[in-house]
């Protein structure tokens, strides 16, 4: 809502001094009025990794990713590691995450990294590219009374290969992506209606 919004990445913010903190912070908040600033640690203070996305679903329900995911449950963070199943690899990240809830939620990065959560445990998904994830994004289809739930990848800029995949619980499905000849970043759909891919150029059609 418009009196919490959460960004992610790396701010550069002034000290009483008037010098810039080093390290930058990782974590803004917005409270409608000002922004205030953090790390997905337990100290709170500077020097935290980069942070690349973000997912929140209360002010005590939030989801940050870097090489691996991290929660806050409103009064601490915790890292998730191979202890919840989920094995980070040096040098890769995780670029977008998307979910119903902490007990149904997808993460998806570089490496064709696809993982899923189901409030217990992390499962990596057998994604049939070799391409960094980009972009996932859900939403519930009226038709099929289920969500539907769509992810692109690409290895831009080292080539223009892309892949638009399908996610239905822990199973992903490749779907067809003529004429689109260059690399994708981004999608948004709505079911049976309108669907667009954006990258190297903007693509839209009816149906899948």
């Amino acid at each position: 809502n418009d009196t919490l919004a959460c960004a992610v990445g790396q701010f550069s913010v002034l000290d009483s001094s008037g010098a810039w903190k080093y390290p930058p912070y990782t974590i803004a908040r917005w409270d409608g009025k000002a922004w205030e600033y953090s790390t997905a640690s337990d100290s709170g203070q500077t020097g935290d990794s980069p942070l690349w996305c973000v997912l929140a679903f209360a002010s005590n329900d939030l989801w940050v990713g870097s090489a691996a995911p991290r929660h806050w449950d409103g009064s601490r963070w915790t890292s998730h590691d191979a202890s919840r199943g989920f094995i980070a690899r040096a040098g890769l990240r995780l670029r977008k995450m998307w979910g119903t809830s902490s007990r149904d939620l997808y993460a998806a990065g570089d490496g064709a990294q696809i993982w899923h959560y189901n409030g217990t445990a992390w499962k990596q998904l057998s994604s049939g590219t070799t391409l960094d994830f980009r972009d996932i994004y859900g939403t519930w289809n009226l038709q099929t009374t289920s969500w539907q739930i769509l992810a692109v990848a690409s290895k831009y800029p080292v080539n223009f290969d892309r892949k638009i995949v399908e996610l239905s619980g822990e199973t992903v499905t490749q779907h067809y992506d003529y004429p689109i000849q260059y690399s994708l970043q981004g999608i948004w759909f709505v079911p049976n209606r309108y669907f667009a891919v954006v990258g190297n150029g903007i693509y839209e059609k009816k149906t899948l």
